[in-house]
């Protein structure tokens, strides 16, 4: 869900100020919370019956059914997917656009327009523009907008934190039994303790989501240190 308002902020930015909200956020939010606690809950209770009374339940053979079980697993674990491409993209697109940015000259009529006005006396010269740049910080936009891609990446590096700590041991433990089913066969136990970590890494979604992206003065706090440092070097 972070993901995908990252991707809506980026290439529909109209369509995001005017209707993205943070009541909008925060029902998002608390929606994709209640709805990973709901559907991965059930997995717990239902292997602890399996462990303790292995007559009253059914589990489906992955082994039997190989292809369903691959194309199940894929969508039951979309976002374990969906964040790496997303974030891939989004770095091609951040890329892109400040190699846009740099062949833009703000200089229009040329690039020798000052040195072409030798009438110019030296207290009406005009300064500058390489030693401006060089001995001040830079410009408000270009800073706001340099501001705005780290915040991203931020945001983006806290969902790949979160992907990789809570989602992946359950992820290759599925992969890793439909290759392989004869060497690793199934564990309630261990799949009972692999969903269980799953769940409770349901409990950081919603604080990521607050603070990296709905609290922007907290991340712009944050983050001022490494923009100025960025920039800085950047100019050298």
């Amino acid at each position: 869900m972070i993901a995908m308002n990252r991707i809506w902020a980026i290439y529909a930015p109209h369509h995001y100020r005017a209707h993205h909200t943070k009541r909008l956020a925060y029902a998002l939010c608390a929606l994709a919370w209640f709805l990973g606690i709901t559907l991965i809950s059930p997995m717990i209770v239902l292997d602890d019956i399996y462990r303790t009374r292995k007559s009253e339940t059914c589990r489906l053979d992955d082994a039997a059914h190989p292809l369903y079980s691959i194309v199940a697993r894929i969508f039951l674990n979309v976002p374990v997917f969906l964040i790496p491409i997303i974030y891939i993209i989004l770095v091609i697109q951040l890329t892109a656009r400040k190699k846009r940015q740099l062949k833009v000259r703000p200089n229009a009529s040329g690039p020798n327009r000052v040195s072409q006005l030798p009438t110019l006396s030296a207290g009406n010269a005009l300064p500058s523009i390489s030693r401006g740049v060089q001995g001040t910080t830079p410009s408000s936009g270009s800073a706001s907008r340099r501001h705005h891609s780290l915040k991203s990446l931020v945001v983006l590096a806290w969902i790949a934190f979160h992907t990789a700590i809570f989602w992946a041991p359950i992820t290759f433990y599925h992969l890793l039994m439909l290759g392989s089913p004869k060497l690793i066969s199934f564990s309630p136990s261990v799949y009972a303790w692999l969903a269980t970590w799953n769940l409770s890494g349901y409990g950081f979604a919603p604080f990521i989501f607050l603070f990296t992206v709905l609290n922007s003065n907290t991340t712009r706090r944050a983050t001022d240190g490494k923009l100025v440092r960025f920039a800085t070097s950047g100019r050298a």
